[in-house]
C-alpha cells in the first residue's frame, strides 16, 4: 500500500491527485471507514490520470469480502457435512428406536445427522452466494470454487435421495463424500481459487458459466455420490461376509444415471460455447477429449449392467475406478497434461498427493475385490430386466443377487 515513488512528481497534476486521493483510499482502508465516496475520488483520479482503471468495488462488497474470509464458510461446512454422515451411519447402525408417546418412532442420531448437513448446505449455499455477490459471476470459475460447488450438490443429491428411498446410505455417502471434497478445497493453496481475482477473458460469459460449467461440474457431483456409495457398499459387504446386492447396485445405479445426463448435457453445451469462442463446435482440446472419455466411462457400466452382464459387485467396483475418470478431467488435465486451449486453466503443484491418493483407491478396491469373489458365486443366473424397463431386477431371497 506505499505509493508509487514516480506519484510524486509536482509537474504532473494528474498524476499528484491520484497521490493524494490514493493516499485517502489507503487511509480508509485501514481504518476500516471505507465510503462509496472515497472509492469514486480514487477511481476519477485513475481515470483522468490516462489509466485503464477497473471498476473499483463498492464499499458494500468490500465489506462482504471481509466478513466472508472472516468466517471461512467452507471450512464449517466440510465439519458439518462429515459429521453429519457419520451420525446418519450411526443411526443406521443403531437398533430401531423405541415407539414414542405419540405412536411414531424417532431416531435423535438420525436427525441430528439430517439436520447438521443441512447447515452445512445453508453455510455452502451463503459462502457461495457471497463470492457470486461480490464477483458477479458464477462462483465456479476456478478449482476450489468447483470443489466446494460439488460439495453442495454430492450432499443435497444424497438427502435427496435417501428421502426418495428411504435409505439412509445415500445420506451416509452424500456426507462424507461431499464433506472430504470441500475439504479438499480447503487445503488446497489459495492461488488456486480461494483468493478471489480476475478471469480470462474467455471464461467472463454469466450465461455459460451458469449453463455449461455448472452442468458439467454437477456431473462430477453425481458421481462422486457414486464413489462413496461404491466404496461403503463393498466395505460393508466385506465386513459382513457377502457380497454386494442388488439393493445396493439399485442406490450406485440411480446416481450413475444422473451423472450421465448431466455429462452429456454439459458435453454438447460446451460445444455450442466452444462455437462462439473458437470458431469450431469439437477440437479434440484434451478438456474436451476427457469429457467424452468419462461419458462413455460411465455409459459402459450401465448398459453392461441393464442387460446382466455385470453384476452388483462388479458395478460397484466400476463405480469407484469410473471416478479416476473424472479426476483425470477435473484435476489432471488442467495439472498434468500442460496442453491445448484450457491453458488459461494450468497450475502446478499437488501432483503427488493426487497420484498418491489414486493408486491408494485402486490397491483398497483390488483388496475389496479379492475378499468379495469368494461370494462371486452368489451372483450368477440374475434375471434380466424386461425391456423398456428402468428398474433393476429385484434381489432374490436372502437379499443376494446372481448376475456374475
Amino acid at each position: 500500500l506505499d505509493p508509487d515513488p514516480l506519484l510524486a512528481q509536482p509537474a504532473n497534476p494528474l498524476l499528484a491527485e491520484v497521490l493524494r486521493a490514493g493516499a485517502g483510499w489507503v487511509a480508509a482502508a485501514r481504518g476500516n471507514a471505507m465510503t462509496d465516496s472515497v472509492i469514486a475520488r480514487f477511481s476519477a483520479a485513475l481515470v483522468a490520470a490516462g489509466a485503464h482503471a477497473v471498476e473499483y468495488p463498492s464499499s458494500g462488497k468490500i465489506a462482504a469480502e471481509i466478513a466472508y474470509a472472516r468466517l471461512r464458510p467452507f471450512t464449517l461446512t466440510w465439519i458439518f457435512y462429515i459429521a453429519g454422515g457419520i451420525l446418519v451411519a450411526i443411526a443406521m447402525g443403531r437398533k430401531p428406536p423405541a415407539i414414542g408417546p405419540s405412536g411414531g418412532r424417532r431416531d435423535w442420531w438420525m436427525t441430528i445427522g439430517v439436520a447438521l448437513t443441512l447447515l452445512g448446505m445453508a453455510m455452502n449455499i451463503g459462502g457461495l452466494g457471497v463470492r457470486v455477490y461480490i464477483t458477479s459471476l458464477g462462483a465456479v470459475t476456478n478449482l476450489y470454487e468447483t470443489l466446494v460447488y460439488v460439495a453442495l450438490l454430492c450432499a443435497g443429491l444424497g438427502l435427496v435421495f435417501a428421502r426418495m428411498a428411504r435409505n439412509g446410505l445415500y445420506a451416509v455417502a452424500g456426507g462424507v463424500a461431499g464433506g472430504l471434497c470441500a475439504m479438499v478445497g480447503e487445503a488446497i493453496p489459495p492461488d488456486l481459487g480461494s483468493h478471489i481475482g480476475q478471469l480470462q477473458p474467455v471464461l467472463r460469459s454469466k450465461f455459460w458459466l451458469w449453463t455449461h460449467v455448472k452442468v458439467v461440474v454437477g456431473s462430477y457431483a453425481a458421481f462422486l455420490l457414486a464413489w462413496g456409495l461404491g466404496n461403503l457398499v463393498m466395505a460393508r459387504a466385506a465386513w459382513r461376509g457377502r457380497a454386494v446386492d442388488a439393493e445396493e447396485t439399485r442406490m450406485i445405479y440411480r446416481c450413475l444415471q444422473v451423472g450421465v445426463v448431466l455429462i452429456a448435457a454439459g458435453t454438447l453445451l460446451g460445444a455450442v460455447w466452444a462455437d462462439k469462442a473458437w470458431g469450431r463446435f469439437w477440437g479434440w482440446d484434451p478438456k474436451e477429449v476427457w469429457a467424452l472419455v468419462i461419458l462413455l466411462v460411465y455409459l459402459i457400466p450401465l448398459h453392461l449392467r441393464y442387460v446382466g452382464v455385470v453384476g452388483p459387485t462388479g458395478l460397484a467396483i466400476w463405480s469407484v475406478l469410473g471416478f479416476l475418470s473424472v479426476v483425470m478431467s477435473w484435476y489432471g488435465v488442467n495439472f498434468l497434461l500442460g496442453t491445448g486451449l484450457h491453458a488459461y486453466a494450468f497450475g502446478n503443484g499437488g501432483q503427488e498427493w493426487v497420484l498418491s491418493l489414486c493408486a491408494l483407491q485402486v490397491v483398497v478396491t483390488i483388496a475389496l475385490t479379492v475378499r468379495l469373489k469368494r461370494y462371486a458365486a452368489a451372483e450368477r443366473d440374475l434375471p434380466l430386466p424386461s425391456p423398456g424397463s428402468a428398474e433393476l431386477p429385484p434381489p432374490t431371497p436372502g437379499g443376494h443377487s446372481s448376475a456374475p
